[in-house]
């Protein structure tokens, strides 16, 4: 499960916005330092209660695509170090053009959830019926 304050909440509220454009009815993030601080800036700290995966929670299968939009953002991934935690976490790495907006790249695995930096994810978006594609966040 991703923490709020793992990816900020930009990130949190992309994934969610994507997972209703794919038709799920709720996204549950747990909660952590970050929304104990939000409740508490609030007057709320009282509202806050620890939420964590189940200890034998199982995840599908995910396929982590990075397309930069540019050459500059794929740039600063290089110089702030991110490339190496990207492919390190098990990203396939594009060249910088609008080719996932468009759902050209790698296709990925059916029945495979597809996890991409594009703003736009629909299944068989890439080519593959049966593929489920989410957002990252920022792109």
């Amino acid at each position: 499960m991703l923490a709020i304050g793992a990816g900020g909440l930009e990130v949190a509220l992309a994934i969610a916005n994507m997972g209703a454009e794919l038709g799920a009815t709720t996204t549950v993030f747990p909660s952590d330092d970050e929304t104990r601080r939000f409740l508490r800036s609030e007057g709320r700290e009282a509202d806050w209660s620890e939420l964590t995966a189940d200890d034998d929670a199982t995840y599908d299968r995910v396929s982590f695509d990075v397309d930069p939009t540019s050459r500059q953002t794929l740039e600063v991934l290089a110089s702030e170090s991110y490339l190496l935690k990207l492919i390190g976490a098990g990203a396939r790495l594009h060249q910088a053009s609008c080719n996932g907006c468009i759902g050209m790249g790698q296709a990925p695995a059916s029945g495979t959830i597809s996890l991409r930096t594009v703003p736009r994810n629909f299944p068989g978006r890439s080519g593959t019926p049966g593929a489920t594609r989410a957002s990252t966040g920022r792109t």
